[in-house]
């Protein structure tokens, strides 16, 4: 995503609206949708994410990242819409590197253990003669 944020179109948007939502579980929330001009063209973007509170005030300048890919991906200068999904990507590969780690580990000793086992056999075999 940092390379992506990198390359991307910076311009500045405005939150217009956000469109507010009732959960049971978390009551209310707030999606904001924000105006820009891209290539002399308004458009608007709807952010995916809610959240509790307004993550904006009504009016306020954002930076809009616009991508230049073929679908010209548009992502709001936040940290959930940059890099939550690589953050949970990471945070969910833990417990498989953890299991890796102590598998390499047990492998490593019992590996060890097998030469010494071995070399101290073929200790005794030779001391025998």
């Amino acid at each position: 995503r940092h390379e992506w944020k990198k390359s991307a179109k910076q311009v500045d948007g405005y939150v217009v609206e956000q469109v507010e939502f009732r959960d049971g579980e978390n009551g209310i929330l707030w999606q904001p949708i924000v105006e820009y001009v891209y290539q002399g063209e308004k458009k608007r973007y709807i952010s995916p994410w809610k959240t509790n509170p307004k993550p904006y005030k009504d009016g306020a300048q954002v930076t809009v990242y616009i991508g230049r890919d073929e679908d010209a991906t548009v992502r709001l200068d936040r940290f959930t819409e940059l890099y939550f999904g690589p953050m949970l990507l990471f945070i969910l590969s833990i417990p498989f590197l953890i299991v890796g780690v102590v598998a390499a580990v047990i492998c490593f000793a019992l590996i060890k253990a097998y030469q010494n086992k071995t070399k101290a056999a073929e200790g005794t075999t030779t001391e025998s003669f």
